[in-house]
């Protein structure tokens, strides 16, 4: 019997380190937007625990088409990843690049649950900013950043799957969102932006 519970131990220690494998995170800056001729403004959200999570928003020129969420992979930060989103601007569309904990100016230590709760308070803050105007949210995830957004979209679409099946049901919006606010607390990830 303990000589089967020996290999079981070995795998959840082993798991358990495996995040150092998937985030290489770059604290100094390489650049910054207004390098590309772009407006942008620091955006800084505070998680219910604290830490504070930066991120760039670069408003549209002129009339917004849309917004673009942008989730770099596991490497480097923001300012690295810049170049795969900067056209976006002069071509209509608003971006929020977001660096996770541990990377750039967020603070923590970067794993995989706190980087889904990160970019969960970042489409949280995009939607209570009523920055989205209407128009179509496009979440652009690089390798990582898109595995990663995948899982917290599933659980978007879970919650507006609850509501809808309330609401057929004839359940009351407040079962949902109080199942929406427990989700939510466990993921610690109610937004509070400090330059928003």
């Amino acid at each position: 019997m303990v000589f089967r519970l020996i290999p079981a131990v070995c795998l959840a220690l082993l798991l358990q380190g495996c995040s150092s494998l998937f985030f290489y995170p770059m604290e100094p800056w390489v650049q910054n937007p207004a390098r590309q001729g772009l407006d942008y403004e620091d955006v800084v959200l505070i998680h219910p625990d604290g830490l504070r999570i930066h991120g760039w928003w670069l408003p549209a020129r002129g009339t917004a088409r849309g917004t673009v969420y942008f989730l770099h992979g596991n490497a480097q930060n923001i300012s690295t990843h810049l170049m795969n989103v900067h056209w976006l601007p002069e071509r209509g569309y608003n971006v929020f690049l977001l660096d996770y904990r541990g990377y750039g100016l967020s603070e923590g230590d970067p794993d995989l649950e706190g980087a889904q709760a990160d970019i969960q308070l970042g489409l949280d803050w995009l939607a209570q900013s009523r920055r989205l105007e209407g128009a179509p949210l496009v979440v652009f995830g690089q390798s990582l950043g898109g595995a990663m957004a995948t899982g917290v979209l599933a659980r978007e679409l879970e919650l507006l799957a609850q509501r809808e099946r309330a609401q057929a049901l004839g359940v009351g919006e407040e079962a949902v969102d109080d199942d929406q606010r427990a989700a939510q607390r466990r993921s610690r990830s109610g937004p509070s932006a400090v330059n928003s």
